[in-house]
């Protein structure tokens, strides 16, 4: 389990234990009874989360396969365009365009 889904289910488990103890005592505020939904709506993320991490694991793994083939039948870069990092001079091609 990714750290995403055990996040998940850790608020979940948080949020329904405090709202079923504001719940159960008359000592504490009833607002904390809000933990509730947010504690179903952490779940159904755990949930989701959860199923689907397998799905993305193969998604990655099926990217990384197409990147390797890419990287494999790309063509070369010649060696000229590696040697080309020259910057272009104060009197290049652009000096007469600009010379108005």
């Amino acid at each position: 389990m990714t750290k995403l889904p055990k996040f998940f289910l850790t608020v979940s488990v948080t949020a329904f234990a405090v709202a079923f103890a504001s719940v159960s005592s008359n000592n504490i505020a009833p607002a904390w009874s809000v933990a509730i939904p947010i504690g179903a709506i952490f779940l159904g993320l755990f949930l989701i989360a959860f199923m689907l991490q397998n799905e993305v694991a193969q998604f990655d793994e099926e990217i990384r396969l197409r990147f390797e083939l890419v990287k494999h039948h790309a063509p070369a870069i010649s060696r000229v365009a590696e040697t080309r990092s020259d910057t272009v001079p104060a009197n290049g091609a652009f000096s007469a365009a600009n010379s108005r």
